[in-house]
């Protein structure tokens, strides 16, 4: 008879090897991942200044803060403390700066940014820029919403950003502040059109240091962005459809701009609609030299404006936005933008160097062709791996488009989904296109285009019978390799976001507001099914003709034992939303989504364990090698490698 010591024993090391497998299963579930190419900036920059000709930061979101102590060359990242949005920075010295963010955050360092300090103005405040005189002396302007809109005021502080005083507030937003001198500076600002607002300008201006501040008549009914003066006379002004220069010191202003064409007689034949004339003015300006006014259109552009009434001429940077521009000297200059992007002239703009080794690309699909060989695609990208993802190249596909997802039937019998937008633009149909490979990705050819093939999804069942999904429930299916294409009736319109198939007859299809259509005979009829849920829908797995999952938006999970015939929500931990799914066999499963969201199962999804990994990237794709390692692709170029088997 045992004894009650043995017996508690007993239970104590039951309890204890229940708890070591469960955490040898979840560990085996997990597996091991490795970041195999990420950006070098996980950022959308906002702003960028110079100290001197060596000395330079940009900043931007998630507090990303960037330097460079070789005039360009190379950066570096400063640690800020914060995540919040970092929108603008400046610099009195090399040592000396400040940078303003979103939830009233003003940041200051002494040592060149080696420390930055926080300084809150208030949780409510979107503060929108920072101005010094000297280390000790300085403004910022800041918005706060209100009832009626926007309420934007100038701060002012004595001793370095220590402390902040408000001298100045109009029921209007504002959005650069710049001082001559200590009595002479400017604040601009203004608002568009909205259900509550009318557009207006504003030019706020103070000559005893910001103690009063007068607004200034201006004719303009769009808001200004930035201003910036060369000497106690010479500034200027600019924004939505305006770019103005002042000679007197701010007293007056005068158009830099032609002014626009005059507009036919006749409008186009047969009564179409006149075309729109793009918009015109700059987000940011900035002074090369003595003379030449360079800036950031409102397309994300890259101009300059001579001075001799030419108007804007724009300059060819290979980045798709670009968001600042600041010029250290007539010749060195730097750009900053969307998706990391920096880049460097040192001869007046003739010519730009990148200075980021890997961008940020948006990447949307994946496909591990063998060990070695794996293609990665994005929006307007392609990449190509020949060691296993130690190194990518650029694969130049013939065309320019958004590459939605590539997929691979065997080692050489590959197809990619491209989209291109309307030239219109204005929510114009875009067009599609199916490109092929037969040799492995080496070179592709086109098999499809045109509006009808604007697809979203890919699944193979063999290099013969493929199928794709895309917009208003279109669902084309090929029986000879993408030859031709026959548009099968799924009876709905709702957007079609992924699709699976087991076998050559049973698959399913996910979408938009929870919807979900099976077929059990090879798309000849499809069916709706009850998922009980509104949420959209983004990736749908199936391991065999009736065992299969669905996962969404707000982390929703959903699984079926009877090929859709009901539908089970299986719980985790995450709200975030859900993109792709990949499951092994039964037990084993993983889920990629957005902030860098990884889930893994190894009991058929009953429980549902979070993957750490060192990303807050949003993660668009996941699939399976043939050596059993899982792929990753997601937003900020990120690649990530798990080794599950």
């Amino acid at each position: 008879m045992q004894n009650w010591g043995t017996l508690v024993m007993t239970k104590y090391s039951c309890w204890i090897i229940a708890i070591l497998m469960f955490c040898i299963t979840s560990l085996a579930a997990a597996g091991d991942w490795t970041i195999m190419r990420q950006a070098d900036w996980a950022t959308n920059f906002r702003d960028v200044t110079y100290a001197d000709a060596q000395h330079a930061w940009a900043v931007g979101d998630s507090g990303v803060i960037a330097a460079t102590s070789n005039g360009g060359e190379s950066w570096e990242a400063q640690q800020s403390g914060v995540t919040m949005s970092l929108r603008r920075a400046m610099f009195v010295d090399a040592k000396t700066g400040w940078i303003a963010g979103e939830k009233g955050t003003i940041l200051q360092t002494v040592n060149g940014g080696k420390t930055w300090k926080p300084k809150e103005i208030g949780m409510g405040v979107e503060m929108t820029s920072v101005y010094f005189l000297n280390p000790k002396t300085g403004w910022a302007t800041g918005n706060a919403e209100t009832l009626m809109g926007h309420r934007g005021t100038v701060y002012y502080t004595t001793d370095g950003g220590a402390t902040w005083k408000s001298q100045s507030s109009i029921d209007l937003p504002l959005n650069d502040v710049y001082f001559v001198n200590k009595d002479t500076g400017f604040a601009v600002g203004g608002q568009t059109r909205g259900p509550e607002a009318s557009p207006q300008a504003a030019i706020l201006l103070t000559q005893d240091g910001g103690k009063t501040w007068e607004s200034q008549e201006v004719d303009l009914q769009n808001p200004l962005y930035s201003v910036h003066f060369a000497d106690s006379k010479t500034g200027w002004t600019s924004g939505r459809g305006a770019v103005w220069e002042s000679k007197d010191g701010g007293k007056t202003w005068e158009s830099m701009l032609p002014p626009p064409p005059e507009p036919p007689g006749e409008g186009p034949p047969g009564g179409a609609a006149r075309r729109r004339r793009m918009p015109t003015g700059l987000l940011r300006a900035t002074l090369a030299g003595d003379s030449v006014l360079w800036g950031i259109n409102l397309m994300g552009r890259a101009v300059y404006i001579a001075g001799d009434g030419s108007g804007m001429t724009p300059v060819q940077i290979p980045a798709r936005r670009l968001a600042d521009i600041a010029f250290a000297s007539s010749d060195a200059g730097c750009v900053v933008g969307p998706d990391g992007t920096i880049l460097t002239t040192t001869d007046g703009g003739q010519s730009w160097t990148s200075r980021t080794k890997i961008g940020a690309d948006v990447l949307t699909g994946i496909a591990p062709i063998s060990a070695g060989n794996i293609w990665c695609v994005g929006r307007g990208v392609s990449y190509q791996s020949s060691d296993g993802g130690q190194s990518w190249v650029s694969a130049d596909l013939g065309i320019r488009a958004e590459l939605q997802a590539v997929e691979f039937a065997d080692a050489n019998n590959g197809w990619i989904l491209a989209r291109i937008a309307s030239q219109g633009g204005g929510g114009g149909q875009a067009t599609g296109i199916v490109m092929r490979t037969s040799d492995g990705g080496k070179t592709w050819r086109e098999q499809a285009r045109g509006p009808e093939y604007a697809m979203e999804s890919i699944s193979i069942v063999d290099s013969e019978n493929i199928y794709m999904c895309g917009s208003g429930g279109a669902i084309f299916k090929t029986d000879d390799g993408g030859n031709h294409w026959t548009q099968q009736s799924t009876g709905v319109v709702w957007d079609i976001s992924d699709i699976s198939f087991a076998d050559a007859a049973n698959g399913c299809a996910a979408g938009s507001s929870g919807l979900i259509v099976y077929t059990a005979d090879g798309g000849a009829s499809w069916t709706p099914q009850m998922a009980y849920t509104t949420y959209d829908l983004n990736g749908v797995f199936f391991i065999t003709d009736k065992k299969g999952w669905v996962v969404g938006n707000y982390g929703i999970i959903l699984t079926t034992d009877d090929a859709g015939a009901t539908w089970n929500s299986q719980r985790c931990d995450s709200y975030a939303n859900l993109n792709k799914a990949y499951f092994a066999d039964a037990s084993r499963g993983w889920i990629a989504g957005d902030s860098g969201t990884m889930l893994a199962t190894s009991d058929g999804g009953k429980t549902w364990n979070a993957v750490s990994l060192s990303t807050t990237a949003d993660l668009n794709d996941i699939k399976k090698g043939s050596d059993g390692s899982l792929w990753v692709a997601g937003s900020w170029g990120t690649i990530i490698k798990g080794t599950i088997d």
